[in-house]
């Protein structure tokens, strides 16, 4: 696909070009209307909605650029999402999964993250709180020699980017292509300021954060590999598993660096445990998995 020229309009303006490849040229031309006609996510570099402002004065002054958007509908269905409804409209907190005594209506977004795409990236300003609506995302640090250990599997349902600083303290990525709901956490924090309701939730949350990030400690420094990759696969068991067998959306390349484990490690224990009739693997997969016998699954793994 060609470059596409965008219109000037509104004032001086440097010439612009839009390319598949950038954003840039399109929120620039919004920015010359002076109409909040884009929403655009900061971190992620993605548009929210585009609200195009139909009346006809404010349409008659700008038709260059109305023009040119119906001409380039192909470029510009690459960069702007028309958004209408549930995404825009006040939502209640319940749909976070947080209850309310107020039930207090809040602004979110909705967002599609293709696989790999980056979420936000450590030390990026905190400023938003996310939820998983469909798919999986993954928390990960990467170390001074290039090693990545992963923190945290955020799976449909899971809430995530509450940090206790203004700047995110892990890179997030979608593991497969991710759906998540968006909800800015100064909205989220002011909410929490009169309704008691939301702040224990948002107590509780943070606990429960903490509690997980004590038992990963502990299984990274402890525990053997055949501990570690049975506490996974009864974790994914509890927060995966709607019918009798569990598709995990991470590639054991993400387990491996999960539990501190090298990738042949983790093939070599699932190998194992398949031979010994504690799992086995459906639809020619490794990544479908029925786990048959969870007792001796939990016995590799004892409680603390």
């Amino acid at each position: 696909m060609g470059l596409c020229r965008a219109p000037r309009c509104g004032g001086p303006s440097p010439d612009r070009y839009t390319t598949p490849a950038s954003t840039t040229a399109l929120t620039a031309t919004v920015t010359m209307l002076h109409c909040p006609l884009v929403q655009y996510h900061r971190v992620s570099r993605q548009i929210l909605c585009f609200t195009p402002p139909w009346g006809g004065a404010y349409r008659s002054a700008h038709r260059d650029v109305f023009d040119w958007l119906k001409i380039n509908k192909r470029v510009a269905r690459m960069f702007v999402r028309n958004t209408t409804g549930r995404s825009l409209c006040p939502n209640s907190l319940t749909d976070l999964g947080i209850t309310s005594e107020s039930n207090p209506g809040v602004s979110s977004s909705v967002l599609i993250y293709k696989k790999g795409k980056a979420i936000f990236s450590e030390k990026e300003p905190a400023e938003y709180v996310y939820q998983v609506i469909r798919g999986a995302a993954r928390s990960y640090k990467l170390l001074s020699d290039g090693r990545r250990q992963i923190g945290a599997f955020h799976l449909a349902g899971d809430i995530f980017g509450l940090e206790n600083s203004g700047t995110h303290r892990f890179t997030t990525q979608a593991v497969v292509e991710t759906t998540l709901r968006l909800i800015r956490r100064q909205t989220l924090e002011m909410v929490a300021e009169t309704d008691p309701a939301v702040s224990r939730n948002l107590l509780r949350m943070t606990t429960s954060n903490l509690e997980h990030a004590e038992n990963h400690m502990l299984l990274l420094g402890r525990k053997s590999s055949s501990e570690r990759v049975a506490a996974f696969l009864l974790e994914m068991d509890k927060r995966l598993t709607a019918t009798n067998s569990m598709a995990l959306p991470m590639y054991r390349r993400d387990i491996a660096d999960y539990l501190g484990l090298a990738l042949e490690t983790v093939c070599r224990v699932l190998s194992r445990l398949h031979g010994a009739g504690v799992l086995d693997f459906t639809a020619g997969s490794h990544r479908e998995i029925v786990l048959l016998d969870r007792e001796r699954l939990a016995n590799l793994d004892p409680p603390d």
